[in-house]
């Protein structure tokens, strides 16, 4: 299975979140010139938590999980349970509270 086709099943709150902002935000962007907070826009910052949570070491964890044998169910979920706690604890110390579900 390749990389991208990972980062598409990957259906945590916070992806959908970061999709739904980010696709939002490029709309905004071709109608009018975002004002900038702290000399970065909005649609930067979130693309930096894309890239955040999309890291490499999140990628081969979901891919261990998507490989998994029938027969492991209970280790396969407590494994995306982790990994979707540890994408949201990442989210969390790089803005704050507002991306929690």
């Amino acid at each position: 299975m390749e990389i991208s086709s990972i980062k598409r099943h990957i259906e945590t709150p916070i992806m959908k979140y970061l999709l739904k902002e980010t696709k939002i935000l490029s709309i905004r962007a071709k109608k009018k010139k975002e004002r900038k907070r702290n000399g970065t826009t909005r649609y930067d910052r979130i693309m930096n938590l894309v890239y955040l949570v999309s890291d490499d070491i999140f990628i081969t964890a979901i891919a261990d999980v998507v490989r998994a044998q029938p027969k492991d169910f209970m280790v396969v979920r407590q494994e995306r349970v982790s990994i979707q706690i540890q994408v949201m604890f990442r989210c969390f110390m790089v803005n704050g509270s507002q991306f929690l579900p």
